[in-house]
């Protein structure tokens, strides 16, 4: 039930949403195809549907993929980017800025971004700005901007579409795909 989502929500930066999660309420009777399910956990990556619109997902769990999860990730991108189905991306701000495994994720990154398909992003918690900007692009509000029930729409403070009630991600998502 999308009311459950504000269950999931991160009320701040050290409690990031479970992807997983996320996506059971998304996603239409919660299904959610995996794609490589063991190959590593800091990335979560497959196919459902959001009100009947097939969808791939690539979603992150607040911390920094390692080289084999990126590599998973862009070999799903890559298969994703040769069929029609949109792209949806998940973050919560688990990609990191600077050395160790960033190259890997900014390859991660240039692939997504290179991917001719069309691109939704949702920002579930603090996370950096893409290099490229998907077709749409939205934001959860963070516990210094989500009061209760009334998330507060602070215009300005991101370069996205807007900040939206956890609530209505799945109404959002799906009106999106419609376009």
């Amino acid at each position: 039930h999308p009311a459950d989502l504000l269950a999931v929500a991160p009320t701040d930066h050290r409690s990031p949403a479970d992807p997983r999660e996320v996506l059971a309420r998304l996603l239409d009777g919660s299904r959610f195809e995996e794609f490589e399910p063991a190959a590593g956990g800091g990335l979560c990556t497959g196919w459902g549907t959001i009100h009947g619109y097939r969808t791939a997902v690539v979603a992150d769990r607040a911390r920094p993929p390692g080289p084999a999860e990126c590599a998973r990730a862009a070999r799903f991108v890559r298969l994703v980017a040769d069929g029609p189905v949109p792209l949806v991306g998940l973050w919560s701000g688990g990609r990191p800025p600077t050395a160790g495994p960033a190259a890997s994720t900014q390859h991660l990154m240039d692939v997504i971004a290179r991917a001719p398909v069309p691109r939704l992003a949702v920002h579930l918690g603090p996370a950096p700005a893409d290099g490229d900007r998907p077709r749409f692009q939205f934001s959860w509000p963070t516990s210094a901007g989500f009061r209760g029930a009334a998330p507060s729409y602070d215009a300005g403070q991101s370069d996205d579409d807007g900040t939206i009630d956890p609530r209505d991600t799945r109404t959002v998502l799906g009106l999106c795909l419609a376009v």
